[in-house]
């Protein structure tokens, strides 16, 4: 067995098995895609010093939360903010919630050519973009960690060296996520009521936008913690033989 942690070895090991290994996680070693990169990379340069938040797979009931915590924050224009649901068919649901607040977007297949964006959300509506989305970003909200859904996987926006905001659950993640906050690159709001989740997301999410070093001095410990995470790949094929 070549286990990603030492927690999954000895639950392994519970079970009897003698031979297995800590090889880490591979998805460490997955480059991103070169041209949505670039495209992200096109995106970023058009909105000049703007800052983005992106909420990555938000799952029902998140947006919400994140969208009132954002109206609050004293910045004008406020940061752009990339919605990006874990499922498309709540795309309808996100629009609906914009359109009844009177704030301005755009979905993700509106947009042909990098162009200068005016509005204060983009809808993510697109599958197996979201390299575009995370390169475009300032730091991250993780999506499914605010509603008692166990969260995913931050692994991509650390490698990206974009620094994580988690909410209270992080049970899906619950190791990396640990290691992430020791590490100084996650945030964790701690669990309390949906009025209490706001007023904390709202002070992280102030805090990031009123001292911009914070996250120049996070991206650069998530590509640090990223590159010492990596090499679980040639582990494996090691132990594989090949």
């Amino acid at each position: 067995v070549l286990a990603q942690t030492k927690s999954d070895a000895d639950h392994y090991e519970l079970f009897g098995i003698k031979q297995l290994s800590i090889t880490g996680n591979l998805k460490f070693d997955v480059q991103p895609n070169p041209a949505q990169s670039k495209l992200g990379s096109l995106w970023k340069a058009r909105l000049k010093d703007r800052q983005v938040i992106v909420v990555a797979s938000t799952r029902e009931g998140e947006e919400d939360i994140i969208i009132s915590a954002w109206k609050k924050l004293q910045q004008n224009p406020k940061p752009l903010l990339a919605i990006v649901p874990r499922h498309l068919t709540r795309i309808g649901h996100i629009e609906a919630l914009l359109l009844d607040q009177k704030i301005s977007y755009i979905k993700r297949s509106q947009l042909g050519l990098p162009a200068d964006i005016t509005q204060d959300v983009i809808i993510g509506d697109s599958m197996g973009e979201m390299i575009v989305y995370l390169s475009i970003a300032d730091y991250v909200i993780m999506g499914g960690t605010l509603m008692g859904t166990g969260g995913q996987n931050l692994i991509e926006p650390i490698a990206l060296g974009k620094p994580v905001i988690l909410g209270p659950s992080t049970y899906n993640f619950l190791e990396l996520s640990q290691s992430a906050i020791g590490s100084g690159i996650a945030i964790q709001i701690p669990d309390q009521d949906d009025a209490s989740l706001e007023k904390e997301l709202l002070r992280r999410m102030q805090e990031f936008q009123d001292h911009p070093e914070m996250i120049a001095n996070m991206s650069l410990l998530c590509q640090d913690y990223a590159a010492k995470h990596q090499g679980a790949t040639v582990k494996t094929l090691k132990y594989l033989g090949l």
